[in-house]
């Protein structure tokens, strides 16, 4: 009888920036494989770090995959910020911001050409998948050696514009998790925050190594089939090594890590449902 693991989560579940062979959900499947793991498959869904989308690409991707497992890594895009440019900045950016746009397409062009096939499925594989990222994003400011701690000096002066406060994030998180819980039969598994770059973010590992601690003092219930793993204490102090120079998303060997961080976690709930006979099914979770 198969079981299935789901993965649900932002662009770097997807693999945004490395491709699909090589996220995080890639990696663990691969080594579910090679330790035998016949009877368990692996499915891979989610949606933009927004949780006005968030509720209805679950419910679909549940109904789809009727997962044993779920494991869900919590959208990092709501807790980052901008930094609050002043007017006199506004026309250089403007400027930046038109050639970034070119370079991009140029970027996704090239993507496309050394597949070598039809523009419409290729553009949208290269843009799905991101492969270009690193290259891309070369050319900004906040990756140069001379400029890079302009947004730290910038965001002490202007102050930054938040996307969410931290009771907010987990409010939202804490009333999605309690609706899954309540139409799904399956164990969770959640992880989260992930490490955007100081350059681009300053402030940010701070903000992600308190907002992880209250997740997991309100996630994690293992009586009540629910786990948090903390993956800040380690991905934050190397975010440099493990964030892609867009300040966001990981690279191939921060999606190594964080295989390496959920895949014991994911073993042991695997032998929890193997020994009990029966797969925990979820059933189908009805719109909201």
């Amino acid at each position: 009888m198969t079981r299935t693991v789901l993965f649900f989560g932002d662009s770097n579940t997807r693999g945004y920036g490395v491709g699909r062979e090589r996220r995080y959900a890639a990696l663990i499947e691969a080594e579910l494989h090679a330790r035998g793991e016949a009877s368990w498959k692996v499915a891979v869904s989610g949606a933009d770090s927004d949780f006005r989308v968030i509720p209805a690409r679950f419910d679909a991707a549940i109904a789809k995959h009727q997962p044993d497992i779920l494991v869900w890594q919590l959208p990092t895009g709501p807790a980052a910020y901008s930094v609050c440019y002043p007017p006199w900045l506004r026309p250089l950016r403007a400027l930046y911001n038109w050639f970034f746009a070119w370079q991009r397409e140029r970027h996704i062009r090239a993507d496309m050409a050394r597949a070598g096939d039809a523009e419409r499925r290729l553009r949208g594989e290269a843009m799905f998948e991101g492969l270009y990222v690193a290259s891309l994003y070369r050319w900004r400011p906040a990756s140069w050696p001379i400029t890079r701690h302009a947004n730290r000096w910038l965001a002490a002066r202007y102050g930054f514009v938040v996307k969410a406060t931290r009771e907010r994030y987990l409010e939202i998180v804490s009333r999605q998790h309690e609706r899954l819980r309540a139409q799904s039969g399956a164990r969770f598994l959640l992880f989260g925050l992930l490490p955007h770059r100081e350059s681009f973010y300053p402030g940010f590992g701070a903000r992600v190594l308190a907002w992880s601690k209250d997740l997991g003092n309100l996630l994690d219930r293992p009586a009540e089939g629910s786990h948090y793993l903390d993956v800040s204490p380690s991905l934050v102090p190397v975010a440099d090594a493990v964030v892609l120079g867009d300040g966001a998303h990981l690279t191939a060997a921060g999606h190594r890590q964080v295989a390496a961080l959920v895949l014991p976690r994911l073993l042991e709930l695997m032998r929890v449902i193997d020994a009990e006979g029966q797969p925990m099914r979820a059933a189908a979770v009805p719109p909201v």
